[in-house]
């Protein structure tokens, strides 16, 4: 997903939001990178510095400290565009520790930051088009990204920041001018589409199989419910509709669930209360409100380390679900070592779903739509989720990969392995043919 937003002032961007990695850690920093033939042009290279970047903030040239272009400083200071994996996908990389998918992702952004260049414009003030929006294409950009691993609320979440200063080199008028937006916004789902096709293409590299659906893809062994354990924004997104349908009798806007998402307390409590005098011509009682903005983030975060964040992702799986995780990974990295890819590794087994806690629980009635999902408690307390996937999985999942061992050492010239197991298939198969269809070999 790729989402663009205007950073108007931008003074404390860097300190506590980019280098923080949406959370306080205590004594970390996320090191950017400056990226884009505009840094280059103005010899900005590896990792980023504070001075460089307030440089470009208050629209002035790093090296020279001469105002960069001719706009004033009530004009925007960034655009940040911001792209973010698959929630299965950053699953992967942050619970299941494989840092390949960390690299894969990258690469994808990589790409996805090269056909954003390619969209960078000034708009286009000469001639009979001096009075018009149009624009006109320059190529380059000055670009700080940042990559971060976890939410505000500590799901583990795979995105990039690519802030992009307010700034790109016109060739023809040989100065610098104000980024354009408009060419990149419009292309966004263009590039979106392109971005998740890159990275499920470095991913099937890596081994791991893809479900595609609507547009998105999601790894294959990850179950829904996994993914709704690290979905603690959507559950008070859900918690949040509800109460407000309760309060004013009706469904919130997209505009207010934006609101929702983006707003502080502080905010929120005024907000709300404005609406509910409008709705009931009174303030409304000190309970209500605070009830009311519960689950709005707060922006004076508490400081917590990395390891806390981890050992706190890892709390909201059980023990099975952990050990899944783990032979997915295990797989994948094992199918990716087979060599002769093109002929062998068509032949791989499927990945074995993880088992669920509530398969492990024993509990009842799986989830398959938002309005089960609203039943979920709020963040914190032990949701009430069932099995999404059989119970023999695993072990159909153990039979597949010995196979899959098998047609490996086939290929490298020791077949014997892969014909005594197709021998003991055949012979089990005669004798019970109701019960073929579930033999893992």
């Amino acid at each position: 997903m790729i989402t663009i937003s205007q950073i108007a002032n931008g003074s404390t961007y860097l300190s506590k939001h980019l280098s923080a990695n949406d959370y306080y850690s205590e004594g970390e920093k996320v090191k950017g990178e400056w990226w884009g033939k505009g840094a280059d042009r103005l010899d900005l290279k590896g990792q980023i510095g504070e001075t460089e970047f307030e440089a470009l903030r208050t629209n002035r040239n790093p090296s020279t400290g001469d105002k960069l272009t001719a706009r004033d400083g009530k004009k925007n200071a960034f655009h940040d565009i911001t792209i973010s994996a698959p929630k299965s996908v950053s699953i992967l990389a942050v619970v299941g520790q494989d840092d390949r998918v960390r690299e894969a992702f990258k690469k994808a952004v990589s790409s996805t930051c090269e056909a954003l260049e390619r969209h960078a414009a000034v708009r286009e003030r000469q001639g009979i088009k001096a009075s018009s929006n149009g624009s006109r294409p320059t190529g380059n950009v000055v670009a700080a990204v940042f990559h971060h691993d976890t939410s505000r609320l500590l799901d583990p979440q795979l995105h990039a920041h690519v802030v992009l200063a307010n700034a790109t080199y016109d060739q023809q008028r040989e100065a610098w001018f104000a980024l354009q937006p408009k060419p990149m916004m419009e292309s966004s789902v263009n590039l979106t589409r392109q971005f998740r096709q890159d990275l499920a293409a470095g991913l099937q590299h890596l081994g791991y199989s893809i479900e595609w659906s609507d547009g998105t893809f999601r790894v294959a062994g990850i179950s829904h419910e996994i993914e709704q354990r690290y979905s603690q924004r959507t559950i008070q997104r859900l918690a949040f509709e509800d109460r407000y349908r309760e309060i004013f009798g009706q469904a919130p806007s997209k505009s207010r669930v934006e609101a929702f998402i983006k707003e502080g307390k502080t905010a929120a409590s005024g907000r709300f209360r404005e609406e509910y005098h409008a709705a009931f011509q009174m303030e409304p009682p000190r309970k209500t409100v605070e009830r009311f903005v519960q689950d709005w983030r707060d922006p004076k975060l508490k400081s917590i380390s990395s390891a806390s964040v981890r050992a706190i992702q890892k709390s909201r799986l059980s023990s099975g679900q952990l050990s899944g995780l783990r032979d997915l990974v295990t797989h994948a990295q094992r199918s990716h070592d087979i060599p002769n890819e093109g002929s062998a590794q068509n032949h791989l087994p499927p990945h074995a779903p993880i088992i669920s806690r509530a398969e492990e629980d024993h509990s009842q009635n799986p989830i398959t739509s938002k309005s089960k999902l609203r039943r979920l408690r709020p963040a914190g307390s032990k949701l009430r989720i069932a099995p999404y996937f059989a119970s023999r999985a695993r072990g159909e999942a153990i039979g597949r990969l010995r196979r899959a061992l098998a047609i490996q050492a086939a290929f490298r010239g020791a077949p014997q392995g892969l014909l005594s197991m197709t021998v003991k298939r055949t012979l089990h198969s005669r004798h019970h043919p109701h019960r073929s269809r579930h033999l893992t070999m």
